[in-house]
């Protein structure tokens, strides 16, 4: 297997053409989501490039869920993945769906844009959550 983003980002510094990345990386969550699989572990550590292709890795943290259906709500489900992607429901220990990995997705990608991780301000996981709920990601689509 090729470099994952974690080195390819180390070696190249930040990666400014991160739009065609984060579209390769929505296709093959999409397809991954068509077969009724939630990753639960997005990073860029499990995300490898290899021959102009990237490619997914790391399913041990993979949950199958019933196919066309969402999951059910549910809380006191502890912490599953990576704290510096975690999404804030999984901060929140409400239980991880499709919405939870795209979420992670995007804090992979300012994270390889930027070279900094949104959790690098605190290592304390409340404060990672504190940080990711102060983010108001739809203000920027307010028609007032």
């Amino acid at each position: 297997m090729g470099e994952n983003l974690e080195q390819y980002r180390q070696k190249k510094g930040n990666l400014n053409q991160i739009l065609p990345i984060g579209l390769e990386i929505v296709k093959i969550l999409k397809e991954l989501y068509s077969l009724g699989v939630m990753h639960r572990d997005i990073k860029p550590e499990n995300f490898v490039m290899q021959e102009g292709m990237i490619n997914l890795i790391d399913y041990g943290l993979l949950k199958i869920s019933d196919y066309g259906h969402h999951i059910y709500y549910k809380q006191n489900k502890g912490m599953i993945g990576t704290a510096r992607f975690e999404s804030t429901n999984s901060l929140k220990n409400i239980e991880q769906s499709r919405r939870d990995d795209l979420e992670s997705l995007g804090y992979m990608l300012i994270y390889l844009h930027q070279a900094i991780c949104l959790c690098i301000l605190s290592v304390i996981r409340i404060k990672i959550s504190d940080i990711k709920k102060s983010i108001n990601f739809w203000s920027a689509y307010s028609t007032v």
